[in-house]
């Protein structure tokens, strides 16, 4: 049974979503200039025949490419590119790779300032770990090492700040038997 005090956050979106433990949802405003922005790069995409490879999320759009062979991945990220770099030209959005897509979103979307929020509310005597799977996973783990412990989580390792190395699901499912256990959310 796990029974970890007080109840997890949840954050999502890059950081722009928040669930607090006691049910509190909040999100960062998104202003008017960048949802029209997002709003075009969705238009423009799915005029191109990419709308079932489309996430569209709270502050960013994103294109997926997932399990497709090399020749198409390069046509698709062509044309992504072709589409969204003039968009994410301004100061509040930013264009971003990440495994198997690319994404143009709020540029206050980093999961590292989520991280860094998420720390300045917590006793330094807190432990925090970061599990990531993904490149937008690595501004986090920068800020996060020297405070806590930093986890890429994958099936082949690659270049990273994280400060350890996963692979699931056996590696990360003993791996959090023990965190919990160190962290005394484990009872039997």
């Amino acid at each position: 049974m796990l029974g970890l005090t007080p109840s997890p956050e949840i954050w999502g979106t890059h950081g722009i979503e928040r669930i607090y433990p006691d049910g509190r949802y909040e999100e960062v405003h998104v202003s008017d200039d960048a949802l029209q922005v997002l709003a075009q790069a969705e238009a423009q995409l799915e005029r191109e025949g990419l709308g079932e490879r489309i996430e569209v999320k709270l502050a960013g759009v994103a294109l997926h490419w997932r399990g497709l062979p090399a020749s198409e991945v390069l046509k698709i990220r062509t044309k992504a590119y072709r589409i969204l770099e003039p968009l994410a030209d301004q100061p509040h959005l930013v264009l971003a790779e990440f495994e198997e897509g690319v994404e143009i979103r709020l540029a206050s979307a980093n999961k590292g300032d989520a991280v860094r929020s998420l720390l300045s509310e917590l006793d330094s005597d807190v432990p925090v770990a970061y599990l990531g799977d993904d490149a937008t996973d690595e501004d986090a783990f920068r800020v996060l090492n020297g405070r806590g412990l930093s986890v890429l989580v994958g099936t082949k390792h690659r270049f990273t700040a994280a400060q350890m190395w996963l692979r699931p699901p056996d590696e990360l499912v003993q791996f959090l038997s023990q965190w919990m256990r160190a962290c005394g959310g484990v009872h039997d």
